[in-house]
């Protein structure tokens, strides 16, 4: 899923998760502590080398997360890294 699509799902299931009695959240583990610079003239990160798409689609769902909090402040949606063990 690109970031596009994940905003959109978060978006689309806000009214739900608002209304919810309890726990309302909305996690989205993407790349987490990888953001890099949003470049606003190619937002679909078309014209950008791999390494730099991971940076600029890690910013942008940040950005689009920190907008959909400000939306619906009863919805916490925690931004950070999740621990993992590797092997």
């Amino acid at each position: 899923m690109t970031y596009f699509s994940r905003l959109r799902l978060v978006v689309n299931l806000l009214p739900l998760v608002q209304r919810a009695p309890a726990l309302r959240r909305v996690v989205s583990v993407f790349t987490g502590a990888k953001e890099g610079r949003v470049d606003a003239d190619d937002l679909q990160g078309r014209k950008k080398m791999l390494f730099a798409q991971r940076g600029h689609a890690s910013g942008v769902m940040t950005l689009g997360l920190e907008a959909v909090a400000r939306g619906a402040p009863e919805v916490s949606t925690p931004c950070g890294v999740v621990k993992r063990g590797r092997g």
